[in-house]
């Protein structure tokens, strides 16, 4: 995967050269950049200005911790935060299932019933 070249404040910033009048076609090839980036750029960061900008990426990583943090099974387990090592930890006693009567096959004792 390409890595980025550039980083959201340099976004914002090619953004309003291009709203300052300046022609789009110009400020691209001057950047280096696509018709297809500017315009998604547009879309995701056209009303943002720098500061919204750095908030806005302070919150995405704050919010990748926390799908992380989410994601990791044995986050929500308590022994697994305690560090002890597997063989030490108490094993957990399953639950006792109670057996269920499955009905046998028909004897000439019992009647059958008749629709």
């Amino acid at each position: 995967m390409k890595q980025k070249r550039h980083k959201t404040e340099e976004i914002i910033r090619i953004l309003r050269e291009a709203d300052g009048g300046r022609a789009v076609e110009e400020v691209l090839r001057e950047h280096n950049v696509s018709a297809a980036s500017f315009y998604r750029w547009k879309r995701k960061f056209g009303g943002m200005e720098l500061q919204d900008a750095r908030r806005y990426r302070e919150l995405e990583r704050e919010n990748s911790e926390l799908k992380k943090m989410l994601a990791d099974p044995g986050n929500q387990d308590p022994l697994y935060r305690s560090g002890q090592p597997v063989a030490e930890r108490p094993r957990r006693e399953l639950p006792q299932l109670h057996a269920r009567r499955v009905p046998g096959p028909r004897t000439d004792a019992e009647p059958r019933r008749s629709s």
